[in-house]
């Protein structure tokens, strides 16, 4: 549960305009994932809920209960506006390392959860047309790359800390990670920069721009392992991607990412390197 110190820093979470960070001060390496809240610890010998085979069952749907809902407003009230939208990713992936002012209780609230609904994750599909906890959808098992990469736009380019209409139409307002196959421009000629965004599709559902499945998330620098040379943070990111392994770790932090990777086993389809779009605001 969230604590009285957690508590009292809901009137203190006032978030100011940021300051852009340069790529030097993010250390390119793969994060740990997040914990579980330390109730929920005992889910993990639970059936997983995160799947490389696209497998989701209706898990994380239950009430969170106000605490931790109000906890989760605070979180996202103190991440920063008018700046990148990788800065406001970087936020995110800071809380999950604990290195925001919320400290270790914030850090379960950068990934998903079992059982019960994480109240972050639902609020980031504001920025979408979903509704995550609607019958047809499963919680914070909906796959939420994309609503990720809305949220950080939506929230970068505003200028007061508020989200409205105007904010929200800088992204492409949908859950899909093949909204942002034709967003912006595609980077040509170049490596691709800071900030920028890279987007997968899985074999069998590349139709243009059309929606489809795949994965979306912002550009952090190169790795040395040419396997998996882009450092992606993004949203709904985890598991051993190269042998499409099985994780309920699916979170937001720093992931080394390689040009095409396995997604389903039988019959085996993966998921490519699309492009990296620029020029999106």
């Amino acid at each position: 549960m969230v604590t009285r110190r957690a508590f009292g820093l809901y009137t203190a979470s006032l978030a100011l305009p940021c300051m852009a960070q340069t790529p030097s001060a993010i250390k390119l390496t793969e994060d740990p994932f997040p914990p579980l809240p330390p109730d929920l610890t005992t889910a993990n010998s639970e059936p997983d809920f995160f799947s490389t085979e696209l497998g989701q069952t209706a898990l994380g749907k239950l009430d969170p209960g106000k605490e931790r809902r109000d906890f989760a407003r605070a979180i996202m009230d103190a991440a920063p506006w008018d700046c990148r939208p990788i800065d406001v990713a970087y936020y995110f992936r800071n809380l999950g390392l604990g290195k925001t002012q919320f400290g270790e209780e914030g850090r379960p609230y950068a990934r998903g959860w079992p059982r019960i609904y994480n109240p972050l994750v639902i609020e980031l599909f504001t920025a979408t047309n979903l509704n995550p906890l609607a019958p047809e959808f499963d919680g914070d098992a909906t796959a939420w790359c994309a609503a990720f990469v809305n949220y950080c736009i939506a929230r970068a380019v505003s200028k007061t800390g508020k989200i409205g209409a105007t904010e929200l139409a800088k992204g492409t307002g949908s859950a899909s990670s093949g909204s942002f196959r034709c967003y912006g421009k595609e980077v040509k000629g170049r490596e691709p920069r800071e900030g920028e965004i890279g987007v997968w599709v899985l074999d069998g559902t590349l139709n243009k721009c059309k929606f489809g499945k795949g994965l979306v998330g912002f550009y952090a620098g190169p790795n040395e392992d040419t396997t998996k040379p882009y450092f992606i943070c993004g949203g709904n990111q985890g598991g051993d991607i190269l042998k499409g392994t099985q994780t309920r770790n699916d979170g937001v932090f720093l992931k080394a990412m390689p040009v095409r990777f396995l997604a389903v086993k039988k019959p085996e389809r993966y998921k490519r390197l699309l492009s990296f779009r620029t020029d999106y605001l």
